[in-house]
Protein backbone atom coordinates (compact mmCIF):
# COMPACT_ATOMS: atom_id res chain seq x y z
CA UNK A 1 0.00 0.00 0.00
CA UNK A 2 2.85 2.39 0.83
CA UNK A 3 4.42 1.79 -2.59
CA UNK A 4 1.15 2.68 -4.34
CA UNK A 5 0.89 5.92 -2.35
CA UNK A 6 4.54 6.72 -3.13
CA UNK A 7 3.89 6.06 -6.82
CA UNK A 8 0.82 8.31 -6.93
CA UNK A 9 2.50 11.15 -5.02
CA UNK A 10 5.93 10.97 -6.66
CA UNK A 11 4.48 10.91 -10.16
CA UNK A 12 2.21 13.88 -9.43
CA UNK A 13 -1.03 11.89 -9.69
CA UNK A 14 0.43 9.61 -12.41
CA UNK A 15 1.25 12.49 -14.76
CA UNK A 16 4.88 11.39 -14.50
CA UNK A 17 3.94 8.24 -16.41
CA UNK A 18 2.93 10.20 -19.49
CA UNK A 19 4.72 8.67 -22.50
CA UNK A 20 5.56 12.15 -23.79
CA UNK A 21 7.15 14.91 -21.71
CA UNK A 22 6.22 13.66 -18.22
CA UNK A 23 7.94 16.58 -16.46
CA UNK A 24 6.14 19.12 -18.61
CA UNK A 25 2.79 17.38 -18.13
CA UNK A 26 3.27 17.41 -14.34
CA UNK A 27 4.27 21.07 -14.51
CA UNK A 28 1.16 21.86 -16.53
CA UNK A 29 -0.91 20.29 -13.75
CA UNK A 30 0.48 22.92 -11.35
CA UNK A 31 0.02 25.67 -13.95
CA UNK A 32 -3.63 24.67 -14.40
CA UNK A 33 -4.14 24.67 -10.61
CA UNK A 34 -2.54 28.12 -10.27
CA UNK A 35 -5.77 30.12 -10.83
CA UNK A 36 -7.35 28.12 -8.02
CA UNK A 37 -4.38 28.42 -5.66
CA UNK A 38 -3.32 31.93 -6.65
CA UNK A 39 -0.63 33.83 -4.80
CA UNK A 40 -0.55 32.60 -1.24
CA UNK A 41 0.91 34.64 1.57
CA UNK A 42 4.53 33.87 2.39
CA UNK A 43 3.70 31.51 5.26
CA UNK A 44 1.44 29.30 3.13
CA UNK A 45 3.95 29.43 0.28
CA UNK A 46 6.84 28.29 2.51
CA UNK A 47 4.58 25.68 4.07
CA UNK A 48 3.73 24.42 0.58
CA UNK A 49 7.42 24.20 -0.36
CA UNK A 50 8.20 22.26 2.81
CA UNK A 51 5.19 19.99 2.25
CA UNK A 52 6.23 19.19 -1.34
CA UNK A 53 9.81 18.50 -0.18
CA UNK A 54 8.51 16.13 2.51
CA UNK A 55 6.31 14.37 -0.07
CA UNK A 56 9.36 14.05 -2.33
CA UNK A 57 11.49 12.58 0.46
CA UNK A 58 8.70 10.10 1.21
CA UNK A 59 8.05 9.02 -2.38
CA UNK A 60 11.53 9.19 -3.94
CA UNK A 61 12.80 5.86 -2.53
CA UNK A 62 10.15 3.95 -4.50
CA UNK A 63 11.25 5.58 -7.78
CA UNK A 64 14.97 5.18 -7.03
CA UNK A 65 14.55 1.48 -6.21
CA UNK A 66 12.17 0.79 -9.12
CA UNK A 67 13.59 2.94 -11.93
CA UNK A 68 17.00 4.29 -10.91
CA UNK A 69 18.39 7.58 -9.58
CA UNK A 70 16.65 10.19 -11.77
CA UNK A 71 13.54 8.38 -12.96
CA UNK A 72 11.47 10.38 -15.50
CA UNK A 73 8.29 9.20 -13.75
CA UNK A 74 9.32 11.01 -10.55
CA UNK A 75 8.03 14.50 -11.21
CA UNK A 76 7.67 16.14 -7.81
CA UNK A 77 10.83 18.07 -8.64
CA UNK A 78 8.96 19.70 -11.51
CA UNK A 79 5.93 20.28 -9.29
CA UNK A 80 8.08 22.04 -6.69
CA UNK A 81 9.92 24.13 -9.27
CA UNK A 82 6.69 25.17 -11.02
CA UNK A 83 5.13 26.08 -7.66
CA UNK A 84 8.15 28.27 -6.83
CA UNK A 85 8.21 29.82 -10.31
CA UNK A 86 4.52 30.71 -10.25
CA UNK A 87 4.85 32.29 -6.83
CA UNK A 88 7.85 34.42 -7.82
CA UNK A 89 6.83 35.57 -11.30
CA UNK A 90 4.51 38.49 -11.98
CA UNK A 91 0.98 37.12 -12.37
CA UNK A 92 0.36 38.39 -15.89
CA UNK A 93 -0.67 35.67 -18.33
CA UNK A 94 2.06 36.51 -20.83
CA UNK A 95 4.71 36.55 -18.10
CA UNK A 96 3.53 33.21 -16.74
CA UNK A 97 3.50 31.55 -20.14
CA UNK A 98 6.89 32.98 -21.20
CA UNK A 99 8.49 32.10 -17.85
CA UNK A 100 6.98 28.61 -17.91
CA UNK A 101 8.35 27.94 -21.41
CA UNK A 102 11.77 29.37 -20.55
CA UNK A 103 11.92 27.30 -17.36
CA UNK A 104 10.96 24.09 -19.17
CA UNK A 105 13.63 24.73 -21.83
CA UNK A 106 16.27 25.37 -19.17
CA UNK A 107 15.19 22.25 -17.28
CA UNK A 108 15.22 20.08 -20.41
CA UNK A 109 18.50 21.29 -21.96
CA UNK A 110 20.26 22.02 -18.63
CA UNK A 111 22.74 24.78 -19.58
CA UNK A 112 24.67 27.10 -17.24
CA UNK A 113 25.72 24.52 -14.66
CA UNK A 114 22.26 22.95 -14.33
CA UNK A 115 23.61 19.71 -15.82
CA UNK A 116 26.38 19.64 -13.19
CA UNK A 117 23.77 19.86 -10.42
CA UNK A 118 21.62 17.26 -12.19
CA UNK A 119 24.60 14.87 -12.10
CA UNK A 120 24.44 14.78 -8.30
CA UNK A 121 22.99 11.30 -7.95
CA UNK A 122 20.59 11.62 -5.05
CA UNK A 123 17.34 13.39 -4.17
CA UNK A 124 19.20 16.69 -3.77
CA UNK A 125 20.44 16.67 -7.36
CA UNK A 126 17.04 15.60 -8.66
CA UNK A 127 15.32 18.51 -6.90
CA UNK A 128 18.01 21.21 -7.10
CA UNK A 129 18.54 21.19 -10.87
CA UNK A 130 14.91 22.24 -11.34
CA UNK A 131 15.18 24.94 -8.68
CA UNK A 132 18.38 26.26 -10.30
CA UNK A 133 16.53 26.42 -13.63
CA UNK A 134 13.81 28.44 -11.86
CA UNK A 135 16.46 30.80 -10.45
CA UNK A 136 17.87 31.36 -13.94
CA UNK A 137 14.36 31.87 -15.29
CA UNK A 138 13.59 34.51 -12.66
CA UNK A 139 16.93 36.22 -13.31
CA UNK A 140 16.40 36.30 -17.07
CA UNK A 141 12.81 37.51 -16.63
CA UNK A 142 13.97 40.31 -14.33
CA UNK A 143 16.68 41.37 -16.80
CA UNK A 144 14.11 41.48 -19.60
CA UNK A 145 11.71 43.49 -17.44
CA UNK A 146 14.50 45.90 -16.44
CA UNK A 147 15.62 46.35 -20.06
CA UNK A 148 12.03 46.82 -21.17
CA UNK A 149 11.35 49.45 -18.49
CA UNK A 150 14.67 51.28 -18.91
CA UNK A 151 15.33 51.20 -22.62
CA UNK A 152 12.27 50.23 -24.61
CA UNK A 153 9.28 52.03 -23.13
Amino acid sequence: MVKIIQKIIGSALYTGYSPLFPGTISSLLVLIAYPIIGKLNIFFFVGGVIFIILLALFSYPFFKNSYGEDAPAFTLDEVLATYILLWLIEPLKLNLIAAFILWRLLDIFKPLGIKKVDNIKNISGVMLDDILAVAYTIGISELITFANDKFLF
